[in-house]
């Protein structure tokens, strides 16, 4: 009986051998949805990094050029607006045009420069910082994403050595059986 039984082994050692391909094509199956996933968030955090990238461009620009801000839209309306509102309030204390009011124009101006230059830095390191993060939290994912495929693929080669260790196994002891029962 202990001489079919290993006939029996030998022959469907090949059953261990199988499996561990099936498993191990389990294993590249992970490896590949790993990969899809990694390539899928790049995509999705691409346009974050694009964003920070134009805020540090924008930023760098700015700080070389300060002159260029008076262009700002922005920054050109708060002007108006507080230039149109000191004027109204001169008018209606009959000082429009008088050396106070020329004074307080200048002084509104100037802060109001200071200030929305400032803001305008301000927003543009937030978009910088943004795209900072955006390409951390890519490394990280690249890191993981590598450390679980490497993972993954040590499990197959694992699962594939194990069922040739298996089918070897099954053929020696029906070697090992042959012998004892020629003996």
């Amino acid at each position: 009986m202990g001489f079919l039984s290993d006939v029996g082994n030998a022959l469907f050692g090949g059953s261990q051998k199988e499996a561990g391909r099936i498993q191990s094509e389990g294993f590249e199956k992970g490896i590949a949805e790993q990969r899809r996933q990694f390539d899928l968030s790049r995509t999705d955090l691409a346009p974050f990094l694009q964003g920070g990238l134009q805020g540090q461009s924008m930023l760098l620009n700015l700080l070389q050029q300060p002159g260029s801000f008076t262009q700002d839209p922005g920054a050109q309306f708060a002007l108006q607006q507080g230039v149109k509102a000191r004027d109204r309030s001169a008018a209606a204390r009959g000082g429009l045009g008088a050396g106070a009011h020329l004074k307080d124009l200048e002084r509104f101006g100037q802060g109001l420069a200071s200030q929305q230059f400032n803001n305008r830095i301000q927003q543009l390191l937030q978009l910088a910082g943004g795209g900072r993060q955006v390409a951390q939290s890519q490394a990280q994912l690249g890191q993981q994403s590598s450390s679980n495929i490497a993972n993954l693929m040590g499990q197959a080669a694992g699962a594939q050595a194990a069922g040739v260790v298996g089918q070897g196994n099954a053929l020696r002891g029906l070697i090992g059986a042959g012998i004892g029962a020629f003996l």
